[in-house]
């Protein structure tokens, strides 16, 4: 009786694209360099001053980016697998993302209790914009804090550090993935857009209803950006043949109207509004951002025959790459750093451009060092192998078949 042999599996480990974290730190970098512009008014600033706070007000666009490399990372399990299919069940992929996400982010909330509760100047309001940040202690604050769901309410949602809203939404949206993972099986790369852009529309849209501003400033379209940067994994690794076969726009039909409710969530969101820019420029980035994933992507593989573009070797530079290592650490402290580092100088009674400069040129590196740090003490010791960055760590997948599959990667 012939004895049936299973196929033989081989560890495949992704090159670590070293341009993501590049991009990653530099949007880390800008994030913080955009809010210690944004402690002084521009009514107090001219000339130079006043050009480098308009040149630093586009933070919100560097957190889409934020948004569109995740997905792209949490992707590349199955765009290196020939078959697409995820190395674990989503159990297993939510515990990953909790022991990456988890610790540095109730790390960051005990540093900021710490520093709020020990130095009077952040503890109470002083006219500045660390005052959305107060107060810190009320148990709905605390509680919803916690359980990352502080963005559903404008009582909770700036408090503490006003950055962390974000985090909450990213969490929320891994809850999203086996949806997405499974509209894009059956009905193709579109539909999976369609529908994640509909869905975070419509939680948009139910701002007006509800009266409840958070639910359209939590950003729940970053959902859309999200699924954006999985597709430009698929696109980036995936071999050929997968899109001759029809997988890429799989399912018309379903598409089409997915398509169809997504505008129409995007109308309501968008209706009797005052902030609409950000939920028409975010998708803006995220296809611009996609794009680029794709095309760097395949500048960077073994046999790309295009020379690299000074911005991408940009990109690969050790201190880029070092930047991005700390890149979430940076976002998770800096902002309490920059408030206090401007309540030092108001106590100084320096003038405003003295300030933007201080914040600057001086404070920002300084908490450069601090996010350094941080990493080593709350991120490091949880990140059991390298977490993309570009690269998904090892993975067991089946053989390749076609070793044109492998030298893509």
């Amino acid at each position: 009786m012939p004895v049936s042999i299973a196929p033989p599996t081989i560890i495949v480990k992704p090159p670590r694209l070293l341009f993501l974290d590049g991009i990653r730190g530099l949007a880390a970098l800008y994030v913080t360099l955009h809010h210690a512009a944004l402690m002084i008014p521009p009514g107090e600033l001219s000339g130079p001053g006043l050009t480098v706070r308009f040149l630093l007000r586009h933070g919100h666009g560097a957190v889409a980016v934020f948004i569109v490399l995740s997905g792209y990372c949490l992707m590349l399990p199955a765009a290196c697998d020939s078959s697409g299919r995820l190395p674990s069940d989503f159990g297993g992929f939510l515990r990953r993302r909790a022991r990456r996400i988890l610790p540095p982010y109730f790390g960051a909330l005990l540093f900021c209790w710490i520093l709020i509760a020990l130095i009077p100047d952040l503890g109470h309001p002083a006219r500045s914009p660390w005052d959305r940040a107060l107060p810190a202690f009320s148990p709905g604050v605390i509680v919803s804090h916690l359980f990352l769901v502080h963005n559903l309410s404008a009582h909770w949602l700036f408090k503490i550090a006003p950055p962390l809203w974000s985090v909450a939404t990213e969490w929320q949206i891994y809850f999203l993935f086996p949806l997405l993972v499974t509209l894009w099986r059956r009905n193709g790369h579109l539909a999976a857009i369609a529908a994640s852009f509909a869905i975070g529309y419509s939680v948009a849209a139910l701002a007006i209803p509800l009266k409840n501003p958070a639910l359209r400033e939590m950003c729940p379209w970053f959902a859309g950006l999200f699924t954006l940067g999985m597709v430009a994994a698929l696109a980036a690794h995936r071999h050929p043949s997968v899109i001759e076969n029809g997988r890429m726009f799989r399912g018309g039909p379903v598409a089409i109207g997915l398509v169809l409710i997504a505008i129409t969530c995007t109308g309501l969101a968008l209706a009797g509004t005052d902030d609409r820019n950000f939920m028409l420029t975010d998708p803006i980035i995220g296809v611009l951002m996609a794009g680029l994933l794709v095309r760097w992507t395949r500048s960077t593989s073994p046999g790309a025959s295009r020379p690299q573009l000074p911005l991408l070797r940009l990109l690969q530079r050790r201190w880029a790459v070092a930047l991005g290592t700390i890149s979430y650490s940076l976002y998770l402290i800096h902002y309490p750093l920059i408030a206090l580092g401007d309540a030092v100088m108001r106590r100084w009674l320096l003038l405003p451009e003295t300030r933007l400069w201080g914040l600057i040129l001086i404070v920002a590196p300084s908490i450069l060092l601090a996010a350094a740090l941080f990493h080593r003490i709350f991120e490091r010791p949880f990140q059991a192998a390298p977490e993309n960055s570009g690269s998904a760590g090892q993975q067991r997948l089946p053989a390749v078949r076609n070793p044109a599959i492998m030298a893509s990667r």
